[in-house]
C-alpha cells in the first residue's frame, strides 16, 4: 500500500519545491545591494529554462558561466542577468562554476550562493549524490550549506499520486495584514508548496477563497476577502499557473477559525484558503 506521504513527496519531486525566481533588478540596484550585502548568485532551473541572476567577478567570468551553462544544460533556454562586482571574493569564479556543474544533475532546482552560505532546494537525478559530494569537497570552508534535494523513486502514476494527495491536502492558510491585501511573510512558504502542488497536478482546479475578520461592515469584508483571494490568484498566474484553473471567491467573516474578540484571533481569520479539486488526470 502506498502511503499518502509518499504520494505527496512524489508530487513535490515532479515540481519545483521552493523555487520561485527573484524579481529582476537593474544592474545599478544590484551593484548597490552587493556593496552592502556581499556577492550573490541565484541559479534556477525550472522546466526547460535556466536562469542565472547575480554577481560575477569579471566579464570573462560571465562568458565562462554562459559557456558552461550551454554545455551542461544543452537544449534548455538560458536567461542571465549578471553584474560584474568589483572586489568579488578570490574564489567566486571557481565556486560558481563548480555549483553550476553540480546543479546539472538536478531536474528542477533553486540555488542561492552568497559569500558565506549556499542554499539549495530542488529535485535531483540519480547523478546528484556524486555531484553533491564533489561540490562539498570543493567549496571554500567558510560557506555554510543548507541543502534539501529530493531524489525521485516513483513507483506509481502521477494520477494516483494526485488523487491521494488531494484527498489528504492540508496546506495551511495564507494570511494577510489587517485591512489590506498585503501578504504576511508567513504566507510565502505556504504559497511555495501550493505552487509545487499546482505544477505537479496540472489538471486540478484551484479554488481560492478569501476570508476576513469581523471588524467593520460585512459588505466591505466580503469585498476585501475576495480581493485577497484575487491577490493570491494573481500571484499564481504570474508564476505560470493558467487563469482557467483559478476560481476566486470571497466569504467575508462568515467562517472564522479563531476568536474575533482578540487581536491574535483576528489575524488568523484574515486568510485565504486554497483548495485543489480533481481534474481528468487526478481521478483514480
Amino acid at each position: 500500500m502506498i502511503s499518502v506521504r509518499a504520494c505527496i513527496l512524489y508530487l513535490l519531486l515532479l515540481a519545483w519545491i521552493v523555487a520561485l525566481p527573484f524579481p529582476a533588478r537593474s544592474a545599478e540596484s544590484a551593484s548597490a545591494s552587493a556593496a552592502i550585502e556581499g556577492p550573490r548568485l541565484v541559479i534556477t532551473l525550472r522546466r526547460q529554462q535556466l536562469r542565472l541572476d547575480g554577481h560575477v567577478a569579471s566579464a570573462l567570468h560571465a562568458q565562462q558561466l554562459l559557456q558552461a551553462a550551454g554545455e551542461l544544460f544543452a537544449g534548455r533556454s538560458i536567461v542571465t542577468q549578471l553584474v560584474v562586482l568589483d572586489g568579488a571574493p578570490r574564489q567566486w569564479a571557481d565556486t560558481t562554476g563548480t555549483l553550476l556543474a553540480a546543479l546539472s544533475a538536478t531536474i528542477s532546482v533553486r540555488a542561492t550562493l552568497a559569500d558565506r552560505s549556499l542554499l539549495i532546494r530542488g529535485v535531483g537525478s540519480e547523478r546528484w549524490p556524486a555531484r553533491f559530494r564533489s561540490l562539498q569537497d570543493s567549496l571554500p570552508p567558510q560557506i555554510g550549506l543548507d541543502v534539501d534535494v529530493l531524489l525521485p523513486a516513483p513507483a506509481f502514476s502521477r494520477a494516483e499520486a494526485c488523487h491521494r494527495a488531494i484527498a489528504a491536502q492540508q496546506h495551511g492558510p495564507v494570511n494577510f495584514e489587517q485591512s489590506g491585501i498585503t501578504l504576511r511573510s508567513s504566507a510565502y512558504p505556504v504559497l511555495d508548496r501550493l505552487l509545487a502542488f499546482a505544477n505537479a497536478c496540472r489538471k486540478t482546479k484551484i479554488v481560492i477563497t478569501g476570508h476576513s475578520d469581523a471588524s467593520g461592515d460585512e459588505t466591505a469584508n466580503r469585498s476585501l476577502s475576495r480581493a485577497r483571494a484575487a491577490a493570491v490568484a494573481n500571484y499564481f498566474a504570474r508564476q505560470g499557473i493558467p487563469r482557467h484553473r483559478l476560481v476566486v471567491d470571497g466569504a467575508g467573516s462568515a467562517t472564522p477559525v479563531a476568536d474575533n474578540a482578540t487581536r491574535y484571533g483576528r489575524s488568523l481569520n484574515r486568510r485565504v484558503v486554497v483548495e485543489f479539486r480533481p481534474g481528468s488526470d487526478e481521478r483514480p
